[in-house]
């Protein structure tokens, strides 16, 4: 089984538990195995500096903890192109899978998160 199957599997039998973690930013959760790490970052309104560094920051822990993804929980009508091209570079250089999702139901992803979510290494609407 290649990694993106491999990935996607992950990933769809853990979306219940995603969904229930993704009203905490940045918060591990464990699967069912006690072993899964996948951390969840909020974007929840207009990209800025603060968003950058929490995203990275979120990255970084990501990496230092060995988790087995990212989730970037997207809800965002935009923002500052800086911190877009922070974000993109945090998350092109990690080593640690990033999923970009467009939650909840009825969220956008507009604009700088357009960009975000298009740079996932995995992407949901």
């Amino acid at each position: 089984m290649d990694f993106s199957r491999r990935f996607l599997t992950l990933f769809l039998s853990l979306l219940p538990i995603l969904v229930l973690v993704s009203v905490l930013t940045m918060q591990p959760s464990f699967g069912a195995n006690g072993k899964t790490l996948i951390y969840s970052i909020s974007i929840n309104d207009t990209v800025t500096a603060g968003t950058a560094k929490n995203v990275q920051r979120g990255i970084h822990l990501a990496e230092r903890d060995g988790a087995e993804a990212i989730v970037i929980l997207l809800n965002t009508p935009g923002g500052l192109v800086t911190a877009t091209l922070d974000i993109l570079q945090a998350m092109s250089a990690s080593e640690v899978p990033v999923i970009t999702y467009v939650n909840p139901q009825g969220a956008i992803a507009a604009s700088a998160g357009t960009f975000i979510f298009l740079d996932g290494h995995m992407n949901y609407p």
